[in-house]
Order: C-alpha cells, then sequence, then structure tokens
C-alpha cells in the first residue's frame, strides 16, 4: 500500500502511532489508519470500491477475473488529493487491465502520472484457473512484458506503485527469469523501495517506482503488525 507524500506539516516525514495507542482492526479501523497518514497520493492493493473517498477522489481498475469476488472487489485502487484526469484503464494491448489503473493528478510538485499495479503473483490462473490453465509465472512475466513497453514511451513525472510479486533485488531463491523481466520493465525508472527499507521488516513485494526527474528524499515502510493488533 504505497503512500506518497509531497507536503505536511511533520518536517521528518514520519507518522507512527505511539506506543500506548489502541488500533481499530476492523476495516474501517484500517481505513481510518491510512488517512490518519496523511499522504497526498495513495495506491492500495486488494482495496474496495466502497471505501470512503475522505474528501479525496477515487479511481480504481476494472473487476477481478472469477466468480469469488465481491461487487465492490478490486485489484488496485489509487486516492489522491485532487481530482484525476487522463484516466486510463487498458495501458496497452494485452496488459491486464484487472490489474492497472492511471491517471494524472496535481500535486504540490505540479501534474504527475500515477500508475496503480497489481503484478499477478507466480501462481495466478495455475491452482486455480480462470480459463486456461498457466504454467507458474506465466502471468506475471506477461504483464512485465506489456508494462515494459508501455513505461518506454513515457515521459514526464510518472509514479508507478503497488504490488510487484518480487522482493527488489531479487532475493537468493527468486526466480531468475521473473527478477531479469522486472529490472527490464522497470528499467527507465529508480525502484526507490528495494532493498530493506526503514520501518520494514525485510524486502517487501510492495514497491514504488519513480521517473528520473523526481527525487525521494525519504522512503521508510511500517509493518502491518502494529503495537500488537494486525491491520489488513
Amino acid at each position: 500500500m504505497p503512500l506518497l507524500r509531497f507536503n505536511h506539516d511533520d518536517p521528518a516525514g514520519h507518522l507512527e502511532p505511539r506506543a500506548e495507542e489502541a488500533i481499530d482492526t476492523t476495516r474501517r479501523g484500517s481505513v481510518d489508519y491510512v488517512f490518519g497518514l496523511g499522504a497526498d497520493v495513495m495506491v492500495l492493493t486488494q482495496p474496495r470500491t466502497s471505501m470512503p473517498p475522505r474528501e479525496g477522489h477515487l479511481l480504481w481498475c476494472e473487476p477481478p477475473k472469477g466468480t469469488h469476488f465481491g461487487e465492490d472487489e478490486r485489484k488496485v485502487l489509487v486516492w489522491s488529493k485532487n481530482e484525476w484526469t487522463e484516466i486510463d484503464r487498458v495501458g496497452i494491448e494485452g496488459l491486464d487491465g484487472t490489474r492497472f489503473i492511471s491517471g494524472t493528478t496535481q500535486t504540490p510538485l505540479g501534474p504527475l502520472r500515477v500508475i496503480g499495479v497489481c503484478i499477478p503473483w507466480h501462481m495466478a490462473e495455475v491452482s486455480y484457473p480462470t480459463g486456461e490453465k498457466r504454467k507458474p509465472w506465466e502471468l506475471h512475466i506477461h504483464f512485465l512484458g506489456r508494462l515494459e513497453e508501455l513505461i518506454g514511451g513515457f515521459d514526464g513525472p510518472t509514479v508507478i506503485a503497488g504490488d510487484f510479486n518480487q522482493q527488489v533485488p531479487r532475493v537468493s531463491y527468486g526466480r531468475k527469469d521473473a527478477a531479469a523481466a522486472l529490472t527490464r520493465a522497470f528499467a527507465p525508472l529508480d525502484v526507490v523501495t528495494s532493498g530493506h527499507i526503514e520501518g520494514g521488516r525485510g524486502p517487501g513485494i510492495d514497491h514504488i517506482a519513480i521517473s528520473r526527474d523526481l527525487t525521494a528524499r525519504r522512503v521508510w515502510g511500517w509493518a502491518n503488525d502494529v503495537t500488537g493488533a494486525r491491520l489488513s
């Protein structure tokens, strides 16, 4: 669940609950916690479109495949304090529109293209096929191939964030061809969440990649176990 902050009252750029603070672990409590972090832009994976926009603006991808999802469930959603323009749910031919959403929003830095992705996990449509049976990593690598072509045509300030379903850089047990596909796709960008970031418990699979006309002043994470309570 990547969040971006461009201007705020906390000069350290780090908001976290105090040790004695009680955390509500319900869906409403998780939403309250996220909005309490004071982001300008958010990318959320496995969200629900019924979440309140809180005086901001929501944008989400096409409904997921399969019959076991609720009407309001999506793979990825983006939120901004300001309205979205140049909305794109297609990206490029052959890209899974249930895992991609793009829009442009105004930020304190000016207009910013924001792309939310949920790259297929390695067993997508393998254990639970929705049509043609797949091999492990097949849809993951295909998605990255289409994303590579899309990213190659970008110009201007751009952020791509969401669930990459890979650690960056590749860990010793990671799939080499999948890691190579991710490296090629994001070559024009900087994956600023690579490695072990402050506040995290190890390399993650949720990432933020930024175009090289942007600079990340600080990158931090937080565990989904906050003061002993597990958040979604």
